[in-house]
């Protein structure tokens, strides 16, 4: 009852249960039958399409999704489980997959997947902001540059490998960001030649941000280095904005302070502007990362598009090459910040 339980509990978290656990308690009999759900479920199918009863299941296909790929991953994880296809059949023109399972002989239960173009799953968009990029660049950096996926390197000015990983992202496909410097609350800096202070005149702030724009090439926004103090000064702000306006570079905002200003003061400029949903790394373990990225997922499905930040670390790294082929598979797009700004255009 427990694992049935964590079936029907979410269809997106599913994912952070694995198949094998869930047969270890079960009859050989009772995991082949069980086996159908998180198959099915880690495709995005909703438990509302599946129909039948045990001996012969009905499931809806959405519209959205090759019914072969679900078909084929049926017949894998039930040989698998040493499972026997009595009879196997695809019908592409009548929209109808059959499968009949058996064992030692037996049939067992049957399914039938009906392709359902009136269904779609519930799924959003989600982009991904790794930041802090330009201290070294190593196999690690080599890895994010390598995803098949698309994110945003934000990187950081005016370090060693600042504009070699910014030409590299930008070869690869993914999108790049300024992670400019900005004075916090601490006062603490570790790269004093970019870093914006509030007790800066307007022409040094000017001066200091087209540096940076010219040092880290092919960025398309900017984002905030720490900034707990920076992001509270509206005379500050008021330059930066000014500046990513004239320069047609957006402005992504994350917290570092309660009472951070940044984003009304781009609303307020008219810059382009979007925030940050989730830190994804507040704790580097690979299951906390995973949990957050699947709750970021859960954010998409609610509101369409959902962004996460983190750092250049190996779980995060490793956590994003296992994870996210599973959330395509469930229907997630993995998109670009600019991407997000287009389709909203597009939605006006």
């Amino acid at each position: 009852l427990g694992m049935f339980k964590m079936v029907i509990k979410s269809e997106i978290i599913q994912n952070l249960w694995s198949d094998e656990d869930s047969v270890d308690n079960f009859s050989h009999e009772e995991a082949l039958r069980f086996s159908i759900y998180p198959v099915l479920l880690n495709f995005g199918i909703r438990m509302e399409w599946f129909g039948g009863s045990s001996e012969h299941k009905i499931i809806h296909i959405p519209g959205d999704l090759n019914p072969l790929e679900p078909y084929v991953a049926l017949i894998n994880r039930f040989r698998e489980l040493h499972g026997e296809i009595i009879r196997a059949e695809t019908n592409p023109r009548s929209d109808r997959f059959f499968i009949q399972v058996g064992s030692k002989g037996k049939p067992l239960f049957d399914l039938t997947l009906i392709y359902d173009r009136n269904l779609e799953r519930q799924v959003g968009n989600i982009a991904l902001v790794v930041d802090d990029f330009g201290y070294f660049y190593n196999d690690l950096v080599e890895g994010f540059l390598n995803m098949d996926s698309k994110i945003t390197f934000a990187v950081i000015p005016g370090l060693p490998e600042s504009k070699r990983i910014a030409e590299m992202a930008a070869k690869q496909g993914h999108e790049v960001l300024i992670h400019m410097p900005m004075e916090a609350m601490n006062g603490k800096s570790k790269n004093s030649h970019f870093i914006l202070l509030t007790s800066m005149q307007p022409a040094e702030i000017r001066q200091r941000l087209r540096r940076a724009i010219k040092l880290v090439p092919h960025a398309v926004g900017l984002n905030n280095h720490m900034g707990s103090q920076a992001t509270v000064d509206g005379n500050l702000l008021a330059v930066v904005m000014d500046e990513l306006k004239n320069t047609n570079l957006f402005f992504f905002f994350f917290r570092t302070n309660s009472r951070s200003l940044a984003f009304e003061w781009a609303v307020k400029k008219r810059v382009p502007a979007l925030k940050n949903d989730s830190f994804l790394d507040v704790l580097d373990e690979k299951p906390y990362i995973k949990e957050k990225l699947y709750e970021l997922a859960e954010m998409a499905v609610r509101k369409g598009y959902a962004i996460g930040i983190g750092h250049p670390g190996k779980n995060l790294l490793s956590v994003f090459e296992k994870e996210i082929p599973n959330l395509k598979k469930k229907g997630f797009k993995f998109i670009t910040l600019s991407k997000i700004f287009q389709e909203r255009r597009v939605q006006r």
